[in-house]
């Protein structure tokens, strides 16, 4: 199994296997860093507005969804529970496919 890790001193960043993994964004990694540090549920209007808050609701929401896409393709491979629980049960989602996860 792949290791990753996630580092937040310094330049934040994220490895595999001690590689460099990239995601086109800054906020990727801070919304990763974010569910990591906090270890609990948030709602998608809590993350969106937390790192958009110049933008209005729908803007942040369609700019989550994006990022959390940009995750997904980023670390596909990963296969952690850990990566598992911030991408699926750490977000909540509003669609009724949501409540497979949890």
């Amino acid at each position: 199994m792949s290791r990753l890790a996630l580092f937040l001193l310094g330049p934040p960043r994220i490895e595999r296997d001690g590689v460099l993994v990239d995601v086109d964004t800054r906020k990727a990694i801070a919304l990763l860093a974010y569910l990591a540090i906090t270890r609990q549920q948030q709602s998608r209007d809590t993350l969106a507005t937390l790192l958009w808050p110049e933008y209005d609701q729908t803007h942040a929401r369609a700019t989550l969804r994006r990022t959390l896409s940009v995750l997904n393709k980023a670390l596909w491979w990963c296969t952690s529970l850990l990566l598992f629980l911030l991408l699926r049960l750490w977000v909540e989602e509003d669609e009724p496919r949501a409540q497979a996860y949890q």
